[in-house]
């Protein structure tokens, strides 16, 4: 398995339906993103916008997050009913910051390690562990949330196929 340095994570779901009527299913549970969320009252748990083609939506929260997974979709029509392709991943801004940060804070501690005393070594070597810390970090809280928006397209694309 190879080790993703940015997390992001991919789903296909067959949904026995046309894509119409997909699309109908998650319109139903996701409010459509207009800028200032807080001057509204949102009760959906999506936030974001549904076509016949895909969709694209974030989770509606009452705290900020910089790590929610962007979740996109793409629907196709198979003999089955509907293939969804689901993406997720970071804010592409989130993303030049953890570039930008990690860029600069690797080849400062690695000098300060290569030329520190033995002294100072300990703390150059707790300060280029941070970076590892703040990977796991990132990818622990993506994961949070990207378990939460994939249950939540299983409940809502797959769940009423029974009844459709």
């Amino acid at each position: 398995m190879a080790v993703k340095i940015l997390p992001s994570r991919r789903l296909e779901l067959i949904v026995a339906a046309p894509p119409s009527q997909v699309a109908q299913r998650l319109n139903g549970a996701i409010a459509p993103y207009r800028g200032l969320q807080l001057l509204k009252r949102v009760t959906k748990p999506f936030l974001g916008q549904s076509s016949d083609n895909g969709f694209e939506i974030r989770r509606h929260i009452h705290y900020r997050n910089s790590f929610l997974p962007i979740v996109t979709g793409q629907y196709a029509a198979t003999p089955q009913g509907t293939r969804v392709i689901v993406t997720m991943q970071l804010h592409p801004l989130v993303i030049v910051f953890i570039i930008l940060w990690s860029s600069i804070w690797f080849p400062v501690f690695t000098m300060l390690l290569l030329t520190a005393e033995d002294s100072d070594r300990q703390f150059a070597m707790l300060a280029l562990a941070m970076p590892l810390v703040s990977w796991i970090i990132v990818h622990r809280v993506f994961e949070f949330e990207a378990n939460q928006a994939e249950t939540f397209l299983r409940k809502t694309l797959l769940s009423r196929q029974g009844s459709s």
